[in-house]
């Protein structure tokens, strides 16, 4: 694996990616389990976070596909604290350090 993050970019968006959403096992422990997810969707949510001073959203990638995000948010908190969320929609890259490499990179990035 070459594993590697950085801020995801509206062009990045797949269906591939939208379709991690419409899974059960990746949305169990989350919100999402919830929500309705469409291309448009993720791209404006997407678009919404490169516009927003206050939260970073990167895409985790294996070489040039992209298999997760991780987000970093409350930058702006005048509490110097932020929040991390991520999620690896790839299920074939369960349990192979994906999510550490990406909290790992998150944090150097942050400090």
């Amino acid at each position: 694996m070459r594993l590697s993050i950085g801020i995801l970019q509206v062009e990045q968006v797949t269906q591939s990616y939208v379709d991690w959403f419409s899974n059960e096992e990746v949305v169990r422990y989350s919100n999402n389990q919830y929500r309705k997810f469409s291309f448009d969707g993720q791209c404006s949510y997407v678009e919404s976070c490169l516009q927003d001073d206050d939260i970073n959203l990167y895409g985790i990638f294996d070489d040039k596909s992209h298999i997760g995000n991780i987000v970093i948010s409350g930058l702006c908190s005048h509490h110097r604290k932020a929040e991390l969320t991520y999620v690896v929609g790839e299920t074939n890259y369960w349990g192979k350090g994906v999510a550490s490499f990406a909290i790992a990179k998150i944090i150097e990035i942050a400090k």
